[in-house]
């Protein structure tokens, strides 16, 4: 925490980079991408179980991915 304080000191707009795309960004896997691809042409299905089956997610992964993506 004290290095990133020298940081925001003496380096703000490095520090804001670092925080808005290091920071403040997820991971995603490639079923992620792809399940986050339909889901925006699909928005009504994808709260059902298609896509489990669709792109191989267990229930485990896709309750995962929904909190990701803050659906």
């Amino acid at each position: 925490q004290e290095m990133a304080n020298v940081v925001k000191e003496w380096c703000p707009f490095a520090w804001a980079a670092f925080d808005e795309y290091v920071l403040g960004s997820i991971t995603l896997s490639k079923k992620e991408i792809a399940a986050l691809k339909y889901y925006h042409f699909n928005i009504p299905k994808m709260m059902a179980e298609e896509p489990l089956v669709l792109f191989g997610f267990s229930k485990g992964e896709w309750n995962e991915f929904i909190k990701k993506i803050g659906a």
